[in-house]
């Protein structure tokens, strides 16, 4: 069996930031923006709320900032309440095949990177290896569904029946061990410690359920907390068990993958960086299966001025997620409801909320008018997505129609805004500042929230992280 623990380990300790290509470090800088972005507007909705009253009943030194908020804790508290803010509206990047790993992996190298005080170059190289790491190792597990042919032509859709994102773990760890610069053993026993201590794979039970939990398909408070433990115990010496990702026992067995393949990790790694071109970015805050959708909803009734009392039924076509459990609550009790409601996000669309965490407020999904245009939408799985996928898996069919003034309007695309694919799919630069701004101008007010986009589109010029912290600490507040 391969020593992918040494690879890993090597990976980490050779990784500088002199050496990483452009649209790496490029990558790196507009994940951080985007997650910071829906960090700071989590702080408006429930879930990110109690975790900040959580991290600062915990406490600890003040060395870390929780985003949004003038007070600082430890490290550890602050990884929690960030991860927690950062997937708090759902709004947060993917990676493929990574699922959430950005809110996963991000906020405990950020905490400990202020702590440290170290440079933005050093950040930018531990975020580049956490965000690599979630890629490659959750490709050398199983994937979290596939598509399947039939005999008769039609295309099902397969998911494991124990599936998680506890591997993120790993990838957290691993940017948190740069910016402490632990030697190889020390890394290779924090690792060893996280796989023993990362939520267990809880994805399909929360998919296949209701009502909606808070925690999701993993907390990623949790989560980013065990990345700074596991950390801050092997500096000590604490013993991890250096053979998680080399035993036939091992992580991926304890874990439920159905398959191992640790090639996938460690080829041309250091060499080739794939992270970049599998990265999305969410325009809408609401599981991405309804994005291709809200897309094509958004364009038709803005095209052509469509107000709520003139639609009378919208149908929407879109990937067929939308038929489980989590997708079809029959009430939104909560914004984590809100977030996977397949209707929802269209009647939020066409009241014309703006993006963001006003979609979640109570107040509009609770509002009467709201709910009776719910009546009016239908969602259902895309009869030809998963024949497409199977021919070629960047290609995401949707449509829409919509029934107004006596007329059926349609539209329907095969790629979803925010996709590192085609071309007219990617978010530009100026579109990630844009949403940053949106998120975080109610929290920080415009000035520090222009400061924040300068510092952190400009990292690597940055000598001291906490500069730019100081700028994320909720001015309003």
């Amino acid at each position: 069996m391969q020593d992918v623990m040494g690879g890993i380990t090597h990976f980490i300790n050779n990784v500088e930031f002199e050496r990483l290509p452009s649209d790496v470090v490029h990558g790196a800088k507009r994940m951080l923006l985007d997650s910071i972005g829906c960090a700071i507007a989590g702080t408006l909705v429930d879930k990110g709320k109690y975790a900040i009253k959580v991290s600062k009943t915990i406490g600890g030194h003040p060395e870390s900032t929780i985003l949004g908020i003038k007070e600082k804790v430890s490290s550890s508290s602050a990884s929690f309440a960030n991860g927690e803010l950062m997937n708090a509206l759902d709004m947060d990047a993917l990676m493929f095949p990574a699922g959430h790993a950005p809110p996963l992996v991000t906020p405990a190298p950020l905490a400990m990177a202020e702590s440290f005080s170290v440079s933005g170059k050093e950040l930018i190289a531990a975020l580049a290896i956490a965000y690599e790491l979630s890629v490659r190792i959750a490709g050398a597990l199983s994937e979290w569904r596939c598509f399947v042919a039939e005999s008769q032509g039609t295309v099902r859709m397969e998911r494991p029946g124990v599936y998680g994102l506890g591997f993120c773990v790993f990838a957290g760890v691993a940017g948190v061990g740069k910016i402490i610069k632990l030697d190889e053993k020390k890394l290779a026993s924090a690792l060893g410690i996280a796989g023993h201590i990362c939520p267990v794979p809880a994805m399909a039970k929360w998919c296949n359920t209701v009502p909606n939990a808070m925690t999701k398909y993993v907390s990623a408070g949790f989560i980013s907390q065990a990345e700074i433990m596991a950390i801050l115990l092997a500096r000590e010496g604490y013993i991890g068990d250096t053979t998680v990702l080399d035993s036939e026992y091992g992580f991926f067995r304890f874990s439920g993958s159905e398959k191992w393949e640790p090639e996938v990790i460690l080829h041309r790694i250091g060499e080739k960086w794939i992270f970049v071109s599998r990265t999305i970015y969410k325009p809408y805050p609401c599981c991405r299966a309804m994005h291709g959708g809200l897309d094509c909803f958004i364009k038709i009734i803005e095209e052509n001025n469509l107000k709520p009392d003139e639609i009378e039924n919208v149908k929407v076509l879109i990937d067929p997620l939308v038929t489980l459990p989590a997708w079809n609550v029959s009430e939104i009790e909560s914004h984590v409801d809100a977030q996977f409601s397949a209707r929802y996000p269209f009647a939020a669309a066409a009241f014309r909320i703006k993006s963001g965490a006003d979609w979640q407020k109570n107040d509009n999904f609770e509002n009467p008018d709201i709910k009776d245009f719910l009546k009016k939408i239908e969602v259902y799985e895309h009869p030809d997505y998963g024949r497409k996928i199977l021919e070629d898996p960047r290609i995401p069919l949707s449509k829409v129609e919509v029934v107004a003034r006596g007329r059926v309007f349609e539209e329907a695309r095969d790629w979803k805004k925010g996709n590192p694919w085609p071309e007219k799919a990617i978010m530009s630069d100026e579109e990630l500042a844009d949403k940053f701004r949106n998120n975080s101008i109610p929290v920080l007010g415009e000035e520090s929230t222009e400061n924040a986009i300068k510092f952190l589109m400009n990292l690597e010029d940055i000598k001291d992280v906490s500069v730019l912290m100081n700028e994320l600490s909720g001015s309003k507040r």
